[in-house]
């Protein structure tokens, strides 16, 4: 009796040629990663090329397409799954911004929910080359970013408003002439948007102060940074005030390190989970994940 079982459309050996080649500099670097000898991998990758349309020659160099792309994603996804389930390992590996990592997501990284009695293993990374490659080169099962991602491949979910906030120091606003408007111990001081405009600004490099201030009130801009936490090293040592994520300042809030200012501005920005539309492991963990997400900022507040 035969029975009709499914197969693989394409062969773990081709996966892992992809994986090499996605990974190497050259055919003879990714032959030397297979153990394999140069002429022989060549052959296979030109199979692969004309047979499935995975791979291609793009300026004398063996690229993948985007389909090819897809299915090393989906093989990295594979290949981590098998080995927890020989293992017995659970591991969730998020992509994030790493100051939102450190405030966010580490302090509250106990509360992830338990899987099958077990505390999973939890990995954090700051992609290089952005959040959308690392999911579809599959580094990484979920990213965590304040915007949606543009790839058609990747799905999103928000999980909440993120709040921005003005700050500054005390001892800035002290020298700013503005201490007599300070009522020590209080959270929210009496000091408004409009004192601040024309003072030093903390800038962050993706951020054009213009989108919230008229170009006649802008503030003088006295340091740029491409960061968010070096913004809030900024801004705590008195360098200037800025507009920034209330995550990201939430502790020096609480400790009277920064001062909140009172201001109308408001950011149409929402904190969102990405994963792989195609990774069955993203979509069925996607609410769990959304969820202690969702607490670990509300521990803020």
């Amino acid at each position: 009796m035969f029975i009709n079982m499914e197969k693989y459309l394409v062969s773990s050996d081709d996966c892992m040629v992809l994986l090499a080649l996605r990974d190497s500099r050259s055919l003879r670097e990714a032959a030397k990663s297979l153990a394999c000898d140069p002429g022989g991998l060549l052959r296979k990758v030109q199979r692969i090329a004309d047979e499935l349309d995975l791979v291609q020659k793009r300026q004398g160099k063996w690229t993948l397409t985007e389909r090819g792309e897809a299915l090393v994603a989906w093989t990295m996804e594979s290949i981590l799954s098998q080995r927890q389930l020989l293992e017995g390992e659970s591991v969730v590996r998020f992509a994030a911004p790493t100051w939102f990592a450190e405030r966010v997501l580490i302090p509250r990284v106990s509360d992830l929910p338990l899987e099958t009695g077990r505390r999973p293993m939890v990995e954090f990374i700051v992609p290089g080359q952005g959040f959308e490659l690392a999911l579809m080169e599959g580094k990484c099962d979920y990213a965590v970013a304040c915007h949606p991602p543009e790839s058609p491949v990747i799905a999103h979910r928000q999980v909440r408003a993120e709040r921005w906030v003005v700050v500054a120091s005390p001892q800035f606003l002290h020298a700013s002439g503005l201490v007599s408007r300070l009522s020590a111990g209080v959270k929210k001081r009496e000091v408004t948007l409009t004192e601040l405009l024309g003072l030093s600004f903390v800038r962050h490099s993706a951020l054009n102060p213009e989108q919230f201030f008229s170009s006649e009130q802008v503030s003088a801009t006295t340091l740029t940074v491409d960061n968010l936490a070096g913004v809030r090293a900024a801004v705590v040592n008195g360098l200037g005030w800025s507009f920034v994520p209330f995550a990201l300042v939430a502790e020096e809030v609480r400790a009277h390190r920064l001062v909140e200012v009172r201001h109308p501005i408001s950011m149409d920005r929402k904190v969102c989970v990405w994963w792989l539309r195609n990774s069955v492991r993203g979509r069925i963990k996607v609410s769990q994940v959304s969820a202690w997400i969702e607490r670990a900022c509300s521990a803020l507040e």
